[in-house]
């Protein structure tokens, strides 16, 4: 049954749709969304109007013959998505075109200890600013990727320990203010989650869990992200994602194993391996209990995936209280190390499919 829809309403389901899919026609549009053809056309003819949405020509006709058909994209060009990811001894920025697509990347040589988040940030304006220039697309608004606890929806850090925060500090607002663009924080191992779902296969199960390990100076840090239904889970207190595991001792860091071991595993794959061990079995659980068969591995885990995924898929089969039912997926992460700092720049998309975006455009 055809409905109609607010003008904010449709502008906001029109870009929705068609930054998962894509080239479809006004017909294919309707028909999806469920609208009547003078809401389409009245939410289609102010995107194209305003260069948000851009027509492009299909190759083949349509169903009954004659001209070719004339089919819908977002238009990428319309502005650019800052995504940041902060790390204790580093910055990895990327520029994501208005259409998902990544355009430009660098990275912030400098240390959050040394430098703070004033001058890590206005390095990265500089390096945002000359690569906006040269692709002739304006900055839009920007996201931060931070390790660390976050309240949800709001951008504040309420504890980091690889970047020594202790206390609650508010993150957006100072962000913003040097960026001089609108920008949200969010947690670094949620960021890669965003990044894997804007490109998971719809035909598979939107349930899945991305474990991440990244190389630190002093040792490594690992992160948890869980998607149920395909949404990101976030926690009472915004602090799901936190691994620590149930064989650590107090001094330890979030594993058993030694500092020496965690920081070797960078470029030791034997020292990888040992971490492989020590967490594979409990994710397993886990995902047992949530009767999740997917797990997707990022960073570390993604970079030696051919020698670590038998390692995880065993754990798994092991971990099965019914192996038959079905069989877990060991999958590398779509993206490599720049998914975090890409998923920091779509989080924006949060914002972009709600009515209150359009109200000021």
């Amino acid at each position: 049954m055809q409905q109609t829809c607010s003008l904010l309403d449709s502008r906001a389901k029109i870009v929705e749709v068609l930054w998962e899919k894509p080239g479809l026609s006004r017909v294919e549009l309707a028909e999806i969304l469920g609208v009547d053809k003078s809401t389409m056309s009245r939410g289609v003819g102010s995107l194209l109007t305003k260069g948000i949405l851009k027509e492009t020509e299909s190759r083949e006709s349509g169903p009954k013959g004659g001209r070719r058909r004339t089919n819908l994209e977002v238009n990428g060009d319309w502005g650019l998505w800052l995504g940041l990811e902060i790390q204790p001894d580093a910055c990895i920025g990327v520029l994501v075109d208005f259409a998902g697509r990544q355009r430009a990347d660098f990275n912030v040589a400098a240390s959050f200890a040394d430098s703070g988040l004033i001058g890590i940030l206005a390095s990265a304006k500089i390096m945002a600013v000359e690569r906006s220039a040269i692709l002739g697309i304006p900055l839009v608004s920007a996201g931060l990727a931070v390790p660390g606890v976050l309240r949800p929806g709001t951008g504040i850090v309420e504890r980091s320990r690889p970047l020594g925060i202790a206390e609650s500090i508010d993150l957006g607002p100072s962000a913003s203010k040097i960026l001089g663009i609108s920008t949200v924080v969010e947690n670094d191992v949620n960021c890669s989650c965003r990044a894997e779902m804007r490109f998971i296969d719809r035909t598979m199960s939107r349930n899945f869990m991305f474990v991440m390990a990244e190389s630190r100076k002093t040792g490594m840090s690992l992160g948890l992200g869980t998607v149920i239904n395909g949404v990101l889970h976030l926690g009472d207190h915004g602090a799901a994602g936190e691994i620590l595991s149930v064989f650590r001792r107090e001094g330890d860091d979030q594993l058993s194993l030694s500092t020496d071991i965690l920081t070797q595993a960078a470029s030791d794959t034997r020292a990888l391996a040992s971490v492989v061990s020590e967490l594979a079995p409990q994710l397993a659980m886990m995902a047992n209990a949530l009767d999740i068969d997917r797990l997707v591995l990022g960073g570390l885990f993604r970079r030696y995936f051919k020698s670590l995924a038998p390692a995880f898929y065993t754990a798994a089969r092991l971990g099965r209280t019914y192996p038959d039912l079905a069989k877990p997926e060991i999958l590398p992460a779509v993206r490599g190390d720049e998914a975090v700092a890409y998923g920091a720049a779509i989080h924006f998309t949060d914002h972009l499919f709600e009515q209150s975006f359009w109200r000021n455009l």
